[in-house]
Parts: C-alpha cells; sequence; structure tokens
C-alpha cells in the first residue's frame, strides 16, 4: 500500500474531532491552520521514512517533535484548552504513524 498524504491528512482531522468531542468549534480552526503549517514538514517525514527506511529511533523523535510543534502552536491561543489540545493533537500525530506503518 502506498502513502497517500491528502487522505492521511483528512484522517488526521477527523481523529482529532473524535478527540476534541465538543471542545471541535473553538478548536478546529485553529488545528486545521497549525496542521496545514505542518504539511510540508510531515511530507518530509513520510518521503525520508519510505524512501529511505528512516529508523524508528528516528521516526518517533521526528513524531515527538512534530506533536511539540503542533502544541507550541495550539498553546499560544489563550481560548484553547491544554488537554483538549493534547488529546487532539496526540491523536493526529498516531493517526500519521498508522498511515506511515500501512504504506510499508
Amino acid at each position: 500500500m502506498s502513502f497517500n498524504s491528502g487522505k492521511t491528512y483528512s484522517d488526521m482531522l477527523e481523529v482529532a474531532q473524535i478527540a476534541a468531542q465538543d471542545q471541535w468549534q473553538v478548536l478546529q480552526s485553529p488545528f486545521e491552520q497549525a496542521l496545514e503549517q505542518q504539511r510540508e514538514r510531515m511530507r518530509e517525514i513520510a518521503g525520508e521514512w519510505i524512501r529511505s527506511g528512516t529508523s524508528d529511533k528516528v521516526l518517533d523523535a521526528q513524531l515527538e517533535e512534530l506533536f511539540q510543534v503542533l502544541m507550541l502552536i495550539l498553546e499560544k491561543i489563550p481560548e484553547l484548552d491544554k488537554e483538549t489540545c493534547t488529546k487532539a493533537t496526540r491523536a493526529a500525530i498516531n493517526c500519521f504513524w498508522e498511515s506511515l506503518m500501512a504504506a510499508l
């Protein structure tokens, strides 16, 4: 199976919405913007993983870095609840990881 970045992006938004539950209305726009800002980085991570077989350790570090960057963006918005942001962001990163694994 190949990696489909568009489907993965949509899936990431979907799982973030599920994780955020009733807070999604407040989180949706900032989350979509943060994810869009990191879209190219996600493509780079996926490309490296698929082409060169990045080690699990390196991939884990890249995903953790991506998580931290997204959280830094979201934490600057005072209306957002940190716990909800964490749950939604972690769900989206896990979805990204699962898509990468499925592409192998």
